[in-house]
């Protein structure tokens, strides 16, 4: 089983944000900070160009001792291999909102509901020499009692060489959250797009979906 790290890498915060220059920012801030992880269960589809589409579900719980749990891969019990691939991708940051604190500290304002960040945060993802290519685009929902961001969108502004051997020619990244059953935002869906050319870039594309688990 190919590894999932270069797309999952996406997701792999490890900085805080420096502080908010305005209101609204402070606030989504604060929120971003304050939230705690939620136990759930995330499938992904996995397209690789010339492999079989493969779907991985696997859970969080952060009240277990061991907190990840790789369920099922294309609906039957994990191989070795496959465990191995995937205790790789997930040393990176647990998807939540709670990351969006590392992306926004120094965004900047597009209009009332919309911030850009450019280039990405030192430490957002695993390599900087893939956040120092990539944009963020954040839309904010301000229909609720707080306003939360709703969507994150990742991308890169043009093809980009990394390590040499490496070129990306495509990098498209969709994170999406809405209110959970307790009123605080949750990230419900992401869809990550990277091809390009050299090990492991022929075309990976993954749409994962989270379901909160209630104990």
């Amino acid at each position: 089983m190919r590894t999932l790290l270069p797309a999952l890498a996406v997701l792999a915060a490890t900085t805080a944000a420096a502080p908010a220059p305005d209101p609204l920012l402070r606030q989504l801030l604060a929120d971003a900070k304050a939230a705690r992880p939620v136990a759930f269960e995330r499938t992904q589809r996995i397209e690789d160009n010339g492999k079989p589409v493969a779907t991985l579900v696997d859970r969080y719980d952060p009240a277990l001792a061991e907190p990840w749990k790789l369920v099922s891969v294309d609906g039957r019990a994990p191989k070795p291999g496959e465990l191995a691939d995937w205790r790789r991708s997930i040393k990176n940051a647990v998807p939540g909102y709670a990351r969006i604190a590392a992306l926004i500290g120094n965004a900047q304002r597009v209009d009332a509901t919309h911030y850009r960040v450019a280039p990405l945060p030192k430490g957002f993802m695993a390599r900087d020499a893939l956040a120092d290519h990539l944009v963020a685009e954040v839309t904010i929902d301000t229909s609720a009692a707080r306003p939360y961001v709703r969507e994150a969108h990742f991308y890169a502004r043009e093809p980009f060489r990394m390590f040499i051997v490496v070129k990306i020619d495509k990098f498209d990244g969709l994170n999406r959250y809405a209110l959970g059953p307790g009123g605080a935002p949750e990230i419900v869906a992401q869809d990550i797009l990277i091809a390009g050319s050299g090990p492991g870039m022929s075309g990976t594309q993954i749409r994962a979906t989270f379901r909160p688990l209630v104990r």
